[in-house]
């Protein structure tokens, strides 16, 4: 049986802006809807809203991993299955109510709590848990699947109130009430083409100048992209100078002297201030993306003698991880198709000119220190980086080469 729903559809943006200012969504297909709403806004009141327009079960759907973090049984593939399965295994929060708040809101919020654990929870209780497949909607295109992919694009927490929309009657109802909708449809399709997200952007004041600071994330693994734009990045015939800056926690933050990090960091930020314009994409790639526990393993080898690559490679690890696609759709949402790269390595470039810009390189050298010399020097001789001072006849001498 298909159902018909109303010809005004949220665009994806508008739902997520929806879920953030704590509202309920319709999710509509050709087979009916569900209605939903993030965990953590969830009150009493929604509960009794949810179970008076749909009159169904309420469930609380969760990502896979905290799903499995709580030791949740394993529920069956299908989720439309009766209290009688396995998935309807229910929960209540085991320490006894304090507040005036239902058995319900308190369940649903202790379920994406991450202080919750296992032991918090008892069943039987008044919510049913789904676990949603890895992958999401690009794995299965359901509405569990398709909820938590709009919390995650949204920026929430990955956890809902949902409720299965049975009838026409109660589609119709809805239809009746300022309840928003969007289509699964919608959502998978943003999903086949879009791999981050924009979640927020606030004023940075800084010693250098007054950034934009906008938070995007990568829908799959939540990971932040932070951007810093600076004057209008389109208002000049110049192309805007941008640096892909990867996260270092020991160079950016504790001033670490084995590498060149915190010193491009700001050398770059200064040069972007100089001019009145530019950006800068931080990146949570840590270690050339192996993060900072590989990292770390491989400075204990470095100390031993080895250089950064042979580290890398002995732990079993890529010279460089680092993936730039997702850079690459920021800057394209940002409309740039030229900028000015703030770098030395030439990869970098490549991964660009692949995302279809127009790239000018702009050299980024810094003071070697006594600490990072021969690091700077492994960049340069096997790694092809473009350290012009570094490549005069006294270094490489001194490397025996």
């Amino acid at each position: 049986m298909e159902y018909s729903t109303k010809d005004t559809q949220l665009t994806i943006p508008e739902a997520t802006a929806t879920l953030r200012q704590g509202h309920p969504l319709l999710i509509t297909s050709h087979s009916g809807g569900v209605l939903c709403q993030a965990a953590q806004f969830v009150d009493h009141e929604t509960i009794s809203r949810f179970q008076t327009l749909s009159g169904s079960t309420i469930y609380a759907v969760l990502a896979s991993e905290r799903y499995d973090t709580l030791r949740l049984p394993m529920p069956a593939n299908d989720w439309r299955t009766k209290i009688a399965s396995t998935i309807t295994v229910s929960l209540d929060f085991a320490h006894e109510a304090l507040t005036h708040e239902t058995l319900s809101t308190l369940t649903l919020r202790a379920l994406i709590d991450p202080l919750t654990r296992a032991d918090d929870l008892s069943s039987p209780g008044p919510i049913v848990p789904l676990r949603i497949q890895p992958g999401g909607v690009l794995a299965r295109q359901d509405y569990p699947e398709g909820v938590i992919e709009l919390l995650s694009i949204a920026g929430l927490e990955p956890g809902a109130v949902m409720s299965e929309l049975l009838t026409q009657k109660a589609i119709a109802q809805i239809e009746q009430t300022n309840i928003a909708q969007i289509s699964l449809d919608a959502i998978v399709a943003y999903r086949q083409t879009h791999q981050v997200s924009f979640i927020s952007e606030v004023i940075l004041p800084t010693a250098l100048a007054t950034f934009r600071l906008r938070h995007y994330q990568e829908i799959a693994s939540r990971q932040p992209y932070l951007a810093l734009l600076l004057g209008d990045l389109q208002a000049s015939q110049q192309a805007p100078l941008l640096r892909l800056h990867s996260a270092c926690l020991t160079g950016d933050i504790f001033g670490s002297q084995r590498c060149d990090c915190q010193a491009q960091l700001h050398a770059a930020l200064a040069a972007i201030a100089n001019e009145g314009r530019g950006l800068l994409l931080y990146l949570p790639q840590e270690g050339r993306g192996i993060g900072i526990s590989a990292k770390l393993q491989a400075y204990v080898l470095q100390e031993q003698g080895y250089d950064t690559l042979e580290a890398n490679t002995r732990l079993g690890y890529p010279v460089d991880a680092r993936d730039y696609s997702s850079a690459v759709e920021i800057l394209h949402e940002l409309g740039l198709s030229h900028v000015r790269l703030l770098t030395n390595n030439p990869e970098k470039v490549q991964a660009l000119q692949r995302g279809n810009f127009t790239v000018e390189r702009v050299a980024l050298e810094t003071t070697p220190t006594e600490d990072n010399l021969t690091y700077l020097q492994t960049k340069v001789l096997r790694m092809g980086h473009q350290l012009e001072h570094l490549l005069d006849q006294d270094h490489l001498h001194a490397l025996h080469l």
